[in-house]
């Protein structure tokens, strides 16, 4: 029991540090990414950059994607234009009267 014990413990620094060493890096893979040519949709053979078709089944080379713009994810919980209803806790659109789940009459209306 103790020599697993020792064994376990003697384990975990090396995994906290490869993982903390890994932490900080980019993908490791992408340094491997060949920039000057691009793969076909069709028949994924690589080709280079300058043809506009695939050498082997004449496919368009695809566009090249835009990058996708960065939303920040918090603004989904950010306060909306609207009121709560202090019924049944339901946001709604201030141009509601009444809540529509529970019929409680907007609170600068009553």
């Amino acid at each position: 029991k103790q020599w697993y014990q020792r064994r376990v413990r003697g384990a975990a620094p090396e995994k906290k540090a490869l993982t903390s060493k890994l932490a900080g890096m980019d993908n490791p893979l992408l340094k491997f990414k060949n920039t000057d040519s691009w793969s076909c949709e069709a028949c994924m053979l690589s080709n280079p950059a300058s043809l506009a078709k695939c050498q082997a089944c004449e496919t368009a080379k695809p566009a090249e994607k835009p990058a996708p713009a960065t939303v920040n994810p918090l603004l989904a919980f950010a306060k909306k234009e609207g009121w709560t209803c202090d019924t049944c806790m339901l946001r709604n659109d201030s141009s509601a009267d009444k809540c529509p789940a529970c019929d409680t009459v907007t609170p600068s209306s009553a």
